[in-house]
C-alpha cells in the first residue's frame, strides 16, 4: 500500500511539472508569473521530497521492528539480513535439515533481488571442491529454477557449469516426462559435446607416441 501511494505521489508531481512546462512553452505567462511558478514548483518539490523521505523512513523503521526475534537461548536476534542473497547464502549450510518450501522461498527471493548472485550461490552450494558439495539440495533448486526462471537455463551457460562444480548426472534430473523437450535437448547437447571433446582428446593421446614434429605444430596451431 505504501509503495502504491509513493508511485501515485510521483505521478502527481510529474504531471504538475509537465503542466508548467506546457505553460512555459506556449508563452502564456509573463516574467513575473514565471518567477511565481518557479517558486511554487520549488516549494512543491521540497514538500514532496520531505514527505516521501518521512514515509520511507517510517517504512524502514517498521521493517526493522518486524525483523526482530528471539533465539532458542532467549537472546535477541534478527530474522533476516534484509538482503535476500545473503539470507540464501547463510541458510545453505543447513539445507539438509530445511524443508523444501523454505528453500524455494529463499531461492525465489534471491533470484528476484539479483539473478547473477543467486546463480553464483547455487554453484557454491553444489561445488564439491571449494563449496558445500550439497547434491540433493542443489538438485531440488535446479528443478525449481526450471519453473522460477526457465530462460536462464536455456539462454545462459549455467547448465554447462553444473558438471564442472558437481557431477554429470546432476543434469539428468531433467530427463523426466514432466520437463519439456527443449531442456532435455540442451542437456543432451551438453553431454554429447563433452563426449566428442573426450573422444578428440583420446585420439590425440593415442597418436601422441607416433606423432611427427610437423603434425605436433599443426595440432598446437589448431588449439591456439
Amino acid at each position: 500500500m505504501m509503495i502504491l501511494f509513493l508511485k501515485i505521489m510521483k505521478i502527481v508531481v510529474d504531471l504538475y511539472k509537465n503542466i508548467i512546462y506546457i505553460i512555459l512553452n506556449t508563452k502564456i505567462v509573463n516574467r513575473n508569473k514565471l518567477n511565481q511558478v518557479n517558486t511554487i514548483s520549488k516549494k512543491v518539490n521540497i514538500m514532496t521530497n520531505t514527505f516521501v523521505k518521512s514515509l520511507v523512513a517510517e517504512q524502514d523503521k517498521e521493517i526493522k521492528n518486524n525483523n526482530k526475534t528471539i533465539t532458542t537461548n532467549g537472546a535477541k536476534a534478527f530474522k533476516s539480513t534484509l538482503n535476500a542473497n545473503l539470507d540464501l547464502h547463510s541458510a545453505m549450510g543447513s539445507f539438509r535439515k530445511t524443508n523444501d518450501e523454505k528453500i524455494t522461498k529463499l531461492l525465489d527471493e534471491a533470484l528476484n533481488e539479483d539473478l547473477d548472485t543467486a546463480l553464483r550461490n547455487l554453484l557454491l552450494l553444489r561445488d564439491v571442491r571449494g563449496g558445500l558439495g550439497e547434491r540433493e539440495a542443489f538438485r531440488k533448486c535446479l528443478q525449481h529454477l526450471y519453473h522460477a526462471n526457465y530462460n536462464v537455463l536455456i539462454n545462459s551457460n549455467f547448465l554447462e557449469l553444473v558438471p564442472v562444480v558437481g557431477r554429470w548426472d546432476d543434469l539428468l534430473v531433467f530427463i523426466n516426462p514432466i520437463y519439456n523437450t527443449e531442456i532435455k535437448q540442451k542437456v543432451a547437447n551438453i553431454i554429447k559435446n563433452a563426449i566428442c571433446e573426450y573422444k578428440k582428446s583420446l585420439d590425440i593421446l593415442n597418436r601422441f607416441d607416433s606423432i611427427t614434429e610437423e603434425e605436433a605444430k599443426e595440432l598446437l596451431a589448431s588449439m591456439s
